[in-house]
């Protein structure tokens, strides 16, 4: 991936993070996996029920 070529904080870094904002070149999968192999953990929020139901004490 090209974010792997260029260091935060630099020009081409920001020119590529402008590119993912108007034309994405890699898929959410790819940019997902990209993630995880740099450490970053993903976490999927809970469903509105679900934090309605924990509120009220009803959790599964």
């Amino acid at each position: 991936m090209m974010m792997n070529k260029t260091s935060q904080n630099s020009a081409d870094y920001d020119d590529l993070r402008e590119i993912c904002q108007i034309k994405c070149l890699h898929t959410t999968y790819e940019f997902h996996h990209w993630l995880i192999e740099k450490s970053y953990l993903i976490v999927r929020p809970e469903q509105k029920s679900e934090v309605i139901e924990n509120e009220l004490g009803n959790e599964k």
